[in-house]
């Protein structure tokens, strides 16, 4: 009887482990989508409040841009922090007069999903 329980148990565990990280991927791939077709800091920050909107629990959804900083020769460090169904993502963004050079996406909870891209075009200008 109790093989039988830790064996549900265990079951139970696994399959919840699974599907939440399923949820975490398909949200990473929306986040993913906006920022690799995107390349204006602004209209990149109300595309993903636009995607905070789709969700059902509007408390708990954010998009809050909580650091922006300079680094040299006019270029700005800005980083964005987003959660979708307790999800956490953290974009970081090398900008220059709202042009994205540099994009970053990486989650906390699951280290194999990250994103970065380099705009080579944008650096030529």
């Amino acid at each position: 009887m109790k093989t039988l329980f830790l064996l549900l148990t265990f079951f139970l565990v696994c399959e919840n482990y699974a599907q939440t990280e399923v949820e975490a991927e398909k949200n990473f791939q929306k986040i993913k989508k906006i920022i690799s077709s995107e390349n204006d800091f602004g209209k990149l920050k109300s595309k993903l409040d636009s995607v905070k909107l789709t969700f059902k629990d509007q408390k708990n959804n954010f998009v809050d841009s909580y650091l922006n900083r300079s680094i040299d020769f006019g270029f700005n460090h800005n980083r964005i922090r987003v959660q979708f169904d307790m999800w956490q993502y953290q974009i970081d963004l090398i900008t220059k007069n709202e042009s994205i050079y540099l994009k970053s996406l990486k989650t906390e909870y699951f280290k194999k999903y990250s994103f970065e891209n380099l705009n080579k075009n944008a650096l030529k200008d």
